[in-house]
């Protein structure tokens, strides 16, 4: 099961598109989705969680939580929008584009993947290029 939900004011990214990005990105990899929450917000709330979670009292543009790996994945991505708004021009992209990019980084964070050297970056973007070519 897929749960998006949207904390934002005013910023938004298609329900129906962050489902099938969620399940490309499943498909793709060989895992099975068993539960997936997807929390669309802003600064404020990202801010704090990153600060809670991460001891790092700055926003960042995406965190994922891992909750179970056993029978399929079980965990919650939740992109910072007011972040994918400000980051987009500096890639060329959209905001829609680099929202969804975000999305499909969480949920390769979730099958376990990760982006702590320069090598592992470029997989998971080479990765995000991938899902998202296929969700159009």
């Amino acid at each position: 099961m897929i749960h998006v939900q949207t904390l934002h004011r005013a910023l938004r990214l298609p329900r129906e598109r962050v489902r099938r990005l969620v399940r490309a990105v499943a498909r793709g990899e060989g895992v099975e989705v068993q539960e997936v929450s997807i929390v669309l917000l802003g600064d404020g709330r990202m801010k704090r969680l990153h600060a809670r979670h991460l001891n790092h009292p700055w926003t960042t543009d995406v965190l994922s939580f891992i909750y179970e790996r056993k029978q399929g994945i079980e965990g919650e991505i939740v992109v910072n929008l007011d972040q994918a708004r400000r980051q987009a021009p500096s890639f060329g992209a959209t905001f829609g584009l680099e929202a969804s990019r975000l999305v499909v980084h969480g949920m390769l964070h979730l099958v376990g993947y990760d982006d702590r050297t320069s090598a592992e970056r470029r997989r998971m973007h080479t990765l995000e290029d991938l899902y998202l070519d296929r969700v159009k």
